[in-house]
């Protein structure tokens, strides 16, 4: 298989290419290829001999702007936020002299006052002062009134739980709940079932 030599830059293509897999030029085809072959091959583009020093330095000159944002974004992110001073406050002005009335309070009679408040008695001041026992909670009449207020999964594994106690055991709720569990087990282990 015949084999062009681009002429832009000095790359092996197919004979039945027109463009150059390299710089993506025009290759020369036909009739072309007689006037190519006598010329001296070209040199490659000036944009494709950029020296290796200036590559790196771009690629340095990026690396250094993104870890100076990383690092400001770190040092905002990390330092406490400190309390604002607050806006100077407008000196106080004075308040003018209110004038003060003198009221003298109305004399009551002493029928209408109430008879002073006896101290408790001993036995009552320690009745009062035992701390109450926290309600314990009455034991439900069904396992679904013992999971109520729950959400749905919740729920669901309460029932479950309240089902293995063997008080509930033969209720009808915990018999749709051993019925729900058999099938789940039996749809992950599909040699249970019969």
């Amino acid at each position: 298989m015949a084999m062009v030599v681009c002429p832009i830059c000095n790359t092996e293509n197919r004979d039945i290419a027109k463009f150059c897999i390299e710089c993506v030029n025009a290759l020369p085809t036909g009739q072309a290829k007689l006037a190519y072959a006598s010329t001296q091959l070209l040199e490659p583009a000036a944009h494709l001999r950029r020296p290796p020093a200036r590559r790196w330095l771009g690629v340095a000159a990026a690396a250094l702007v993104a870890l100076v944002i990383t690092g400001i974004g770190a040092w905002y992110g990390y330092t406490p936020d400190q309390a604002q001073s607050p806006a100077v406050a407008a000196p106080p002005v004075a308040a003018s002299p209110v004038a003060v009335v003198e009221s003298t309070p109305a004399v009551v009679p002493a029928a209408a006052t109430d008879p002073p408040v006896e101290s408790p008695s001993p036995q009552r001041a320690a009745q009062a002062a035992k701390p109450t026992r926290p309600r314990t909670a009455v034991a439900a009449a069904e396992p679904r009134a013992a999971c109520s207020g729950l959400s749905f999964i919740a729920a669901a594994r309460c029932m479950a739980e309240q089902c293995t106690n063997p008080k509930f055991k033969p209720h009808t709720q915990c018999e749709a709940v051993r019925r729900q569990q058999r099938l789940e087990e039996e749809k992950r282990n599909p040699t249970l079932a019969n």
